[in-house]
């Protein structure tokens, strides 16, 4: 019978497996809700550009930007907190994998905040745009999809960090408890994704 040292690799790759064909499989389904997301996007911002109402579309974005900045540091603090413990010994391969993985996860999930907080000071920026009737060349019309386009890239981004952190778990798992917990935490997080991947009610 095969040690659990044996079973570590192969566990830890079955648990990445399993998630990748949750996330291909997911992806079919799941555009006809991130469609409705879109258009939820554009009525709102339509109506913060009708209303006038600058303070909830402020609030709104600085809300999200705190939020994203937040995360996005606490990634980066995380991942050299994690490349000061991994260089206080000798990887082996495995170990290297498993390092390089949780690793990836964390630039991954910065990444993606950052880029967030990017296309809301864009949203931001174009709430003024939307009102300075001084150049006749821009219409409100284009501002306005210009804002959809970048509130939208805005949520995709966000929801990539999300994931990210989502997929952490498992990874980690793996980092700590090996193989087996690996695959035990990769089987319980896909009901996780599953509902968050959900449209809102």
């Amino acid at each position: 019978m095969p040690s659990l040292e044996q079973l570590d690799a192969p566990l830890g790759f079955a648990g990445w497996a399993i998630i990748a064909t949750y996330q291909l499989v997911s992806n079919r389904y799941t555009a006809a809700w991130s469609s409705q997301n879109a258009e939820a996007r554009a009525v709102w911002t339509r109506y913060i550009l009708e209303k006038g109402d600058y303070i909830l579309g402020v609030q709104t974005l600085r809300n999200g930007l705190t939020s994203a900045s937040f995360f996005s540091s606490a990634c980066f603090t995380t991942l050299s907190l994690l490349i000061g413990l991994a260089s206080r010994k000798t990887l082996s391969a495995l170990e290297l994998v498993k390092y390089g993985s949780t690793s990836l996860m964390l630039v991954a999930a910065a990444l993606a905040y950052l880029q967030s907080v990017r296309y809301m000071n864009t949203v931001a920026f174009l709430f003024q745009v939307a009102n300075d009737q001084r150049d006749e060349g821009t219409s409100r019309g284009t501002v306005m999809l210009l804002m959809v386009l970048s509130h939208h890239m805005y949520m995709y981004m966000w929801t990539a960090g999300e994931r990210m952190l989502y997929l952490r778990v498992p990874s980690v798992a793996w980092l700590v408890g090996g193989g087996p917990a690996m695959l035990a935490v990769s089987l319980a997080i896909l009901p996780v994704l599953y509902f968050k991947d959900l449209p809102a009610p």
